[in-house]
């Protein structure tokens, strides 16, 4: 992976020049916006922010072409609904495998052991 640092006064260039940004800093307020954003992306981008409180104005960063902001929440949300259909799967397999069993050992009782 080619993972970047920066200071920000270099900010605004690292974040508009990368595909993937990840911001958590000690900010009480979102350091990027709409407005900063604007002028600063040079490619599509994912803006994930894992700070509390936020560091991204994630309403307004979505407003940019070809950038996609995500916070705390939505991971959460990703995260739970993931949980959900590891449970169904789980579910799911444990149906098969109690199936299977049945099939097993009625075949097991057939050879007269």
């Amino acid at each position: 992976a080619n993972i970047k640092t920066a200071l920000m006064d270099s900010m605004l260039e690292m974040v508009g020049t990368s595909h993937v940004t990840f911001a958590c800093t000690g900010a009480m307020e979102p350091i990027l916006y709409q407005e900063n954003l604007e002028g600063a992306m040079q490619r599509g981008a994912m803006l994930v922010d894992i700070s509390v409180p936020r560091n991204i104005d994630d309403v307004g960063a979505n407003k940019v072409e070809g950038v996609k902001a995500y916070n705390v929440d939505d991971l959460k949300a990703v995260v739970a609904a993931n949980q959900a259909r590891r449970q169904r799967l789980v579910l799911e397999a444990e149906e098969l495998l109690q199936g299977e069993m049945k099939s097993f050992k009625g075949w097991h009782q057939s050879l007269g052991t």
